[in-house]
């Protein structure tokens, strides 16, 4: 009779929630009266929030335990508190669960468990000082509490408080050497801290005591895929969902592991199943918005940052990541606004300074990039220094080293920008050393020798970047040959044998450049056919016609170049818009083309179509170089812009002026293509000397020698500084300048 009583109880419960439409309270009054009438006992009460809790229903563990704490006294009301409390923490309903565990607290001070989960409560709430004091509490009543030293040790953990941490978790384990959780966190622990090997070791201990603990499973498999162990990670991963088809972080995480392995179409899949679990996951519509934009498909991508952002407004990740997103598409201010938003959320957020110092060096705001950059080294040079042996702390400073080093490069300051690629390169390999079959390091080695190899070009030393791209190209092609559909392995061969390329095109080897680049180009348009709606791809596509469009004009194939700036340009206003950066520089390079054929009215007409969308890109005012504004005065100097690509453009156009004999107009635009370079650089940036040497060739031709050796002297010093005296450019230079003095008799 006792028993159907309890089932009648459930069941008018399940009814109530139902009908009203899901009203706890209303139940819980139900639940009490029923109760008081029937004498249902504590007892019975308790045995079936037991039953409840096993299947998750914490509705009902919610209304059961309230009942029974309106129907007992001292330790027994404790219980019921404390399990009405546990229930609202997974309801979601935090200040309820607060307001039971502190009444749990009120009718019995001394239980470890209530103190416990209370912390674990305050923890999430972001009271951290509060969580610990609960920890704390739980500790002095029961010093080998074994649940409050793997929470407390979480907590340590996430506060950075390492090594506090890892004493928690011994204690723990002291406490009861096979505790899956602590093993597993202790696992985790000792992943942040880079110590992989012991991180195994403690989660394949978790999976001794329990060989379907789903977190162990899917974090091991994060491990493994950090270490290149590719078929290894899978397994867990697969392991872990087999154990839970529904566990929310595998889905994500295994869906960012495919993702990195180019496997885009599983990886969305897996990140559908995580939001049918959690549509309001935040990390789930961040990541899934990570792949939608390697996938070029922007605007979806754009929508599951905002739905990351409308559950979490101060996730800083995703606001960094749609800064990312925004900036690819060409809204930078937009991209600026969300990278504040994120260091406004967390002032610390490595990936933002990093992110933020690329839209500024993009815009053309050097030193504000340079700021960004050296922070984010700063940063994490700081946790470097306070575990030296900590890899994930020495890859993330390699990365921070590299992105320095590529600013350097663009402000001139060569030799700076090439000990940084060195020290990254250094580090990088090795880690590498110490794990040759880490498929993650061999990528990274691969990179940096790339940049290195770009680098090395720009300094004049040709066999060198040829040695380096070699390198970073066989490296690549490795990893290719073992995983031939990663689509990010093919992406980065296609990118390095384009930068040979154009090494090779600067050597002069033009038919071997013209190979290079239609094999890049091969590349890059199978990835579009595979995936035609792909942004990035048909972004690499245009590039690709871009580049090989500049070989077609430098064989004298103009009609054929003249094509393939076409379809580049046709592609980039379709991706991009009209009014992209981008399209700038295509427009420019089909300009210089016009100019070299002697189509001069289309070259100028071109050039003025790539300033005006320079302008509207950088917020400037430049004056229209058309025909019919031939006099510069003062009313046409402020330029406002302060980017490169205007200073570039401008010399395109005075070059035009020069070879038409419009010889002010062109040393006017000199001048000003000048002036902004010197305002973002300063006076020694190798652009500079370009500049010069240009305008004394002007004023060679103008019969004006002694201003033409000034400039040419000027130059050659800044080249010399920069680039040491072997430089082709260098070369060049004296050439003139022992033509000037022949032909002057000096």
């Amino acid at each position: 009779m006792d028993n159907d009583m309890v089932e009648e109880l459930r069941k008018i419960v399940v009814e109530s929630l139902q009908s009203e439409d899901g009203n706890l309270n209303k139940a819980v009054d139900l639940a009490i009266n029923f109760s008081t009438k029937n004498s249902i006992s504590f007892d019975q009460l308790l045995d079936l929030i037991t039953l409840c809790g096993s299947e998750g229903s914490y509705e009902l563990v919610y209304i059961f335990a309230k009942t029974a704490a309106s129907l007992s006294t001292g330790p027994s009301k404790a219980v019921a508190h404390y399990n009405a409390g546990t229930a609202s923490y997974f309801l979601n309903l935090p200040v309820e669960a607060e307001e039971q565990y502190k009444l749990a607290l009120e009718a019995d001070s001394n239980d470890a468990s209530i103190h416990s989960n209370y912390g674990i409560l305050l923890k999430q709430m972001g009271r951290i000082e509060e969580a610990e004091k609960q920890y704390k509490l739980a500790l002095e009543t029961d010093p080998k509490h074994i649940s409050t030293h793997s929470n407390y040790g979480n907590l340590l953990s996430d506060t950075g408080r390492l090594a506090e941490a890892e004493e928690q978790y011994k204690l723990a384990l002291k406490a009861d050497p096979k505790h899956v959780n602590t093993h597993s966190n202790y696992g985790n622990l000792l992943l942040a801290m880079g110590r992989r090997d012991e991180a195994e070791g403690q989660y394949k201990l978790a999976l001794k005591a329990d060989p379907k603990h789903v977190n162990t499973h899917s974090n091991y498999g994060n491990l493994l895929s950090d270490m290149g162990r590719i078929e290894e990670a899978e397994k867990q991963y697969k392991l872990a969902l087999e154990a839970d088809p529904k566990h929310i972080n595998t889905h994500s995480n295994y869906g960012n592991f495919l993702s990195d392995m180019g496997r885009l179409e599983e990886a969305e899949e897996q990140y559908k199943l995580a939001l049918e679990a959690d549509p309001k996951n935040v990390n789930v519509h961040s990541n899934y918005g990570n792949l939608f934009q390697k996938m070029g498909r922007l605007e979806e991508a754009e929508k599951q940052y905002k739905l990351a952002l409308e559950a979490d407004p101060n996730d800083a990740s995703t606001h960094s990541n749609y800064g990312n997103l925004l900036l690819f598409m060409g809204r930078r201010d937009e991209a600026e606004e969300q990278y504040k938003l994120a260091l406004k959320a967390d002032p610390k957020h490595v990936n933002t300074q990093s992110n933020y110092g690329n839209l500024l060096q993009k815009m053309g705001r050097i030193e504000e990039a340079k700021q960004r950059y050296e922070k984010a080294l700063e940063i994490r040079q700081k946790f470097l220094n306070q575990d030296p042996e900590n890899i994930a702390s020495q890859l993330d400073v390699a990365i921070a080293i590299n992105n320095l080093g590529a600013l350097l490069s663009d402000m001139g300051y060569i030799e700076e920008a090439k000990q940084r690629y060195e020290k990254a390169l250094e580090i990088r390999q090795r880690l590498l050393q110490k794990d040759p079959e880490n498929v993650a390091y061999q990528s990274y080695v691969g990179t940096t020798l790339n940049n290195l190899g770009a680098l090395l070009s720009d300094m004049g030393r040709i066999e060198e970047a040829k040695q380096r791209y070699e390198k970073a190209l066989e490296i690549r092609q490795k990893l290719l040959q073992k995983d031939p559909e990663n689509a990010a392995y093919q992406s980065d061969v296609a990118i390095t044998i384009n930068n040979l390329g154009a090494l090779l095109s600067d050597m002069g080897r033009i038919e071997e450049a013209k190979q290079r680049y239609e094999k890049a180009l091969e590349i890059r348009q199978k990835l579009l056919q595979k995936d035609p709606e792909n942004a990035a791809y048909q972004s690499y596509v245009g590039t690709a016609f871009n580049n090989l469009a500049g070989i077609y004009k430098d064989m004298g194939r103009y009609e054929e170049a003249m094509k393939l700036y076409s379809k580049s340009l046709d592609i980039r206003e379709k991706l991009l818009g009209p009014g992209h950066s981008d399209v700038a520089n295509t427009l420019n390079n089909m300009a210089v083309l016009y100019r070299e054929t002697g189509r001069y009215e289309q070259a100028l007409e071109t050039f003025n179509r790539a300033l005006e969308i320079l302008k509207n890109v950088y917020g400037s005012e430049h004056p229209d170089y058309g025909s019919e504004h031939p006099d510069y005065g003062s009313e046409h100097s402020d330029y406002g812009s302060k980017h490169p690509d205007v200073a570039n453009t401008l010399n395109n156009i005075a070059v035009l002026y020069e070879e038409t004999g419009r010889y002010e107009q062109a040393l006017e635009t000199f001048n000003r293509a000048l002036e902004i370079l010197e305002n973002i650089y300063g006076p020694e940036h190798p652009d500079i000397a370009i500049t010069l040497n240009n305008m004394a060739i002007l004023y060679r031709e103008m019969r004006r020698y002694n201003e033409a050796l000034k400039m040419f002297n000027r130059a050659l010093k800044i080249l010399e500084s920069v680039y040491g005296p072997g430089h082709p450019y260098i070369q060049k230079i004296q050439r003139n300048i022992i033509s000037i003095n022949k032909n002057t008799g000096r």
